[in-house]
């Protein structure tokens, strides 16, 4: 691994204009690193990362773009589009997700320059993206950026996402906001502000072109005009920074617009005045890199806590400089959550800043909490980062453990699957069998975290065909409802034998499972194979709580049975007709097999070995019913566990009560639900500010 070449085509990107863009785009076309495959990677996911932290480059970074792939190369630089498309398109995960956004903006770009074509390059790989990610937000911020396309050809699409999931978060409350009037035009008005940068003569756009003038006569004009305002969050902001509700000061430092910088300093706005994720001025100057800027800050009295990490995650090597030659050492060699150098470094991929930080001090194997620099590394695809370490130092790789999570295991949870090639690649013994657990080996993991596209990569690394065990994977992918990992194996017979009777009482997606192997021709279309509770789930597919009237007499309502999951009414009752067939029709009695994977609804991110656990939690914070969880709450208050039995008799409960109080009952559980849903909403909205707030300090990122 050539270090200081790496060194040196990260910073041709970061350098490129209208000067040099022949010169950067040749050298591209013909660097080394392009002759392998993971080097293709590397070089077309530079052109997004150029483009979060020079986001005023966007359009010079689209014609290097278009530049390099006309370039007479010494690799097959043809590739460099569909390595950007895999990028977008890949395996998601929260801790990427606005840089991802980033990648759509500047594929939209490309589309513009005819380097894509919308029906043969982005809608296959867009619909696909759609049904793999449907439970996700990346998904709903991927899903805006080609609403035109998607409500092309999925009508009514948009009307269906969980808009409690949506606006409460400022970038796409600002979408759904404008919704009905971007379609209202043809999208035309998305497509303006998609292509425009600031509208002209707005604020934003007066800060950036540093207008002193109009800025002093938008003050002028208006008797109230804050000069502390703050710019207005829009889902079609280009700039990450710009994302945090930031006040105009802190917009002139990022954009180094001196005059307006000075003219605030002089109206006594405070230097230190925070976002709504508390980054200050200062903060803000050091990602846009004006040395002068940041002087005008230090002058102001600003703080610079932070700053250095800051100056690593934006790539301002100078900025960088400054920081370690004025500031002192307290205040650049910790972050504000005590992350060091090298694992900011890592985070990002910045092998400049990574290299330094080792060259005074910092230690390749020193841990953050109970993350290595690799963890990092591999979890934010940091390629160059992950080799250097690997080539240097490829002992004991094999004794991280991170999250009870080996390496690899890392990888497949978190990472593209160019990092799993690129482990592949530099671990050729690995060991994929091993786990923290006996089943948690990597293909386990891969069909947990619905990877097909790793699954026969795996299989075949583990020979998977030789072992007595490979048909559990296919029954863990059953009892996991990963569908898309189901219909790989189901391709496979020989490789993941699969017994029809082993369909379980309580998989929630039988319908669907039973359709595939009628498909592929596992089973008969009489479906005579199947076990009785399978066919009663499949008959009873559409209109799950028919059976459970018919047994039982009343209509229960899923809801009171199981409040953390109200979006999963069907899934409840599916499993509910599953309990009474292996129960009594009466519901006195319910099979505990059945009702184990409760806890395994739909949105649980816990891994489920099949074993049911000695008992289930069942959250219920409902003061409107309290009368009939009394019984089951735990001395604290806060947390039902319930048996089976009790679960059934809690049931008939609910339902006798519906019995006894009619019309009347009816009209309260309207009141209770619209409470709850008023308690969900605000819960979600609470937990979204935390999670940003936490993850929002470092963009691209998500920390453990």
């Amino acid at each position: 691994m050539d270090v200081d070449l790496y060194i040196e085509l990260n910073q041709r990107y970061l350098d490129v204009d209208e000067s040099n863009l022949k010169e950067t785009a040749s050298f591209i076309a013909n660097c080394d690193i392009g002759n392998f495959s993971i080097g293709r990677t590397i070089i077309a996911q530079y052109f997004i990362k150029t483009f979060r932290v020079r986001p005023k480059k966007l359009n010079i970074i689209a014609d290097l773009f278009a530049q390099v792939i006309n370039t007479p190369a010494t690799y097959n630089v043809k590739e460099l589009p569909i390595k950007l498309l895999d990028y977008c398109f890949g395996y998601d995960n929260e801790s990427d997700y606005k840089l991802k956004i980033r990648a759509f903006y500047f594929i939209r770009k490309l589309l513009s320059k005819g380097i894509y074509n919308i029906d043969s390059d982005i809608l296959p790989r867009l619909l696909t993206n759609i049904e793999w990610h449907e439970s996700c937000r990346p998904y709903i911020f991927n899903c805006c950026c080609w609403a035109p396309e998607i409500d092309h050809v999925r009508p009514g699409f948009f009307d269906k996402i969980n808009l409690d999931h949506a606006t409460d978060i400022e970038h796409l409350k600002d979408f759904f906001t404008h919704l009905e009037e971007l379609r209202a035009d043809g999208w035309s008005l998305f497509f303006r502000s998609i292509e425009n940068e600031e509208v002209p003569g707005s604020i934003a756009d007066i800060i950036m072109k540093d207008d002193i003038d109009s800025f002093i006569n938008l003050g002028a004009s208006n008797p109230d005009f804050n000069y502390n305002g703050v710019l207005p969050i829009s889902f079609f902001e280009h700039r990450t920074m710009l994302q945090r509700g930031t006040h105009y000061i802190q917009a002139a430092a990022f954009f180094g617009s001196i005059q307006i910088l000075k003219f605030l300093i002089l109206k006594d706005i405070p230097i230190n005045t925070k976002d709504m994720f508390e980054y200050i001025t200062s903060q803000y100057a050091v990602c846009g890199g004006s040395l002068e800027a940041i002087r005008l800050c230090e002058q102001a009295g600003a703080s610079f806590l932070g700053c250095a990490q800051l100056a690593i995650e934006y790539f301002q090597q100078d900025v960088l400089g400054w920081i370690y030659d004025n500031q002192p050492k307290k205040v650049w060699n910790l972050d504000m959550y005590n992350r060091g150098r090298i694992h900011n470094a890592s985070l990002v991929g910045n092998l400049a800043a990574f290299l330094e930080a080792i060259e005074t001090g910092d230690r390749i194997d020193q841990p953050m909490e109970d993350a290595l620099p690799i963890i990092l590394a591999v979890k934010c695809n940091s390629f160059e980062i992950v080799q250097y370490i690997l080539l240097q130092n490829p002992e004991g790789v094999d004794k991280i453990i991170y999250q009870h999570q080996t390496l690899m295991q890392v990888a497949i949870s978190y990472a593209k699957d160019e990092m799993i090639d690129l482990l592949i690649q530099m671990l050729p013994n690995w060991n994929h069998w091993q786990g923290f657990h006996k089943d948690l080996n990597d293909l386990y993991i891969a069909i947990h975290k619905r990877r097909p596209s790793l699954i026969m990569k795996l299989a075949e690394r583990m020979h998977v065909i030789d072992n007595p065990t490979r048909c559990y994977f296919m029954n863990a992918a059953i009892r996991l409802g990963s569908f898309y990992a189901i219909r790989v194996m189901a391709e496979h017979p020989d490789m993941f034998p699969f017994n029809p009777k082993d369909i379980p009482e309580n998989f929630n997606t039988i319908p669907e499972l039973i359709d595939l192997l009628t498909e592929k021709h596992i089973i008969s279309p009489e479906r005579k194979e199947l076990p009785e509770h399978a066919q009663i789930g499949y008959v009873y597919k559409e209109s799950p709580d028919d059976y459970i009237k018919e047994k039982t007499g009343v209509m229960p309502d899923p809801f009171w049975i199981c409040s953390t999951q109200r979006k999963s009414a069907k899934t409840v009752l599916q499993y509910l007709i599953s309990s009474i067939y292996m129960g009594d029709p009466n519901l006195e009695f319910i099979n505990y097999n059945s009702i184990g994977p409760l806890a395994y609804i739909e949105d649980s991110t816990e891994l489920d070995t099949g074993a049911p656990d000695d008992d289930q939690q069942i959250d219920n914070d409902d003061d409107e019913e309290e009368e009939f969880f009394d019984d089951y709450e735990e001395e604290d208050g806060d947390d039902m566990v319930l048996t089976p039995a009790e679960l059934a008799q809690l049931l008939m409960n609910l339902t006798n009560h519906d019995q006894e109080e009619g019309d009347h009952n009816d009209h309260n559980n309207d009141h209770h639900d619209h409470n709850n849903e008023i308690d969900h909403n605000n819960d979600d909205h609470h937990d979204e500010i935390d999670h940003n707030h936490h993850n929002d300090h470092h963009d691209d990122v998500n920390f453990p």
